[in-house]
This record gives C-alpha cells, sequence and structure tokens, in this order.
C-alpha cells in the first residue's frame, strides 16, 4: 500500500485520508480524516475504511498524537467489547428453546433429518409448454428454524406457518453438524413436534428429529 507520493505505508503509520462520498446521490461526504494504518486499510476516529487517496505523516504533531491517542483508545474499547461478547456466547442446544444471535432468532428442534424436494417452473417460448424441474436433497445435523419478525405471542405452528410460508427462494431452515452459537435465550417454545411436513407450490419439507 501506497501514499499518494507512492511512498511505502506500514502498519501503524499515521496517515490523512481524503473524504469520500457525494451528495449528488443524497449520501453524505465523509470528511478529510486523520488515520492509522491498519491492515489493509486505515482506523479513523469515525470508521475503518479504505480509502483510495492516503497522505503519511512523517513527523506528527503533538496535536495530530492527540487525535491518535483517540482512535487508539476506540480500538481498545472495540477490541474489549467484541471480547466480552464473545465471552457471554454459548452453544444453542436445548430442544425447544428460541435463541438470538446478530443473526436473528432460531428455534432448535434437535438432531435429526430434513428433506427438501424444490419445484421450479420453467417455459419453452416457442412451445409455450411449461415444465416443472423438481430437485430433492437431504440433510442431516443439529435442525434451527429461522424465525423473522419474532414475539414471544407466537406459539409452534405460528412459527411454522412463518417458517414455511415463502415462495420460490430461501426455507429458513438451516442444518448444521454442531450446534449454533448465540448471544442470549429468550424463552421456550411448547408443544414441538420431531415429525413436520409441508407443503406449498414450490417446496416440499419433511423434518424428522431422530432425539
Amino acid at each position: 500500500m501506497k501514499d499518494i507520493l507512492g511512498r511505502e505505508l506500514h502498519e501503524g503509520d499515521v496517515v490523512v485520508c481524503k473524504g469520500s462520498g457525494s451528495s449528488y446521490d443524497g449520501t453524505p461526504a465523509k470528511a478529510m480524516e486523520l488515520g492509522i494504518i491498519r491492515g489493509e486499510g486505515v482506523r479513523t476516529l469515525t470508521s475503518w475504511r479504505n480509502p483510495r487517496d492516503k497522505f503519511l505523516i512523517e513527523h506528527p504533531s503533538k496535536r495530530d498524537m492527540q487525535v491518535i491517542e483517540q482512535i487508539k483508545q476506540k480500538m481498545r474499547q472495540s477490541k474489549q467489547a467484541t471480547l466480552e461478547k464473545q465471552k457471554n456466547r454459548f452453544k444453542a442446544s436445548e430442544v425447544g428453546k428460541v435463541y438470538k444471535n446478530s443473526k436473528g432468532y432460531f428455534l432448535y428442534l434437535g438432531k435429526g433429518t430434513v428433506d427438501i424436494t424444490s419445484r421450479m417452473w420453467r417455459v419453452d417460448w416457442n412451445t409455450k409448454r411449461e415444465d416443472i424441474i423438481s430437485s430433492k436433497n437431504t440433510y442431516s445435523g443439529h435442525i434451527y428454524l429461522e424465525i423473522r419478525n419474532f414475539s414471544k405471542e407466537m406459539n409452534f405452528e405460528d412459527i411454522i406457518n412463518k417458517v414455511f410460508n415463502v415462495s420460490y427462494g430461501y426455507l429458513n431452515i438451516g442444518v448444521l453438524k454442531s450446534y449454533k452459537t448465540v448471544d442470549k435465550y429468550i424463552c421456550d417454545i411448547k408443544d414441538t413436534r420431531n415429525h413436520i411436513e409441508f407443503s406449498n407450490k414450490h417446496f416440499d419439507a419433511i423434518i424428522d428429529i431422530k432425539g
């Protein structure tokens, strides 16, 4: 990585970053900033980014170093927050419980198999004939249902309808070889089933929990 004068930039170097963004598309322009080289980018007071134009400050002033110390303090705080979050994470391993992590809410059903048959329609525009192409896949492991817009008022049937009521595309079922890592336990869902079958225009899905 080099600055605008062709000088090599190294880890920890102090640089001035070009501003970015444009008011033409409604995006607020990012101001020119002082920063520190970190990896393949620059850490500033506002973000980690990699602007095209950077200028190396070979002899930072006292005022420059005050800003750099603020950046380093934010980096230490961010690292500590990440360590605390990782320390508090745990495995979603109890059947019938809803858990949460940064990607959403999940209901753990247990270990078993999921058979999914998907269908798509292909049209021959010359003959106007419509053919159905189907494919079947079987997955084995720990089964999680991803619940979008989850609320504690939902029962198991509500969750099943929300998970499977999709058109062609993504079914909200995760089958993992090991337990999902989560940040928080939310609640229990009563009356989960060991066998679930669902069918619509685009999918057939069968879930068997082996216990």
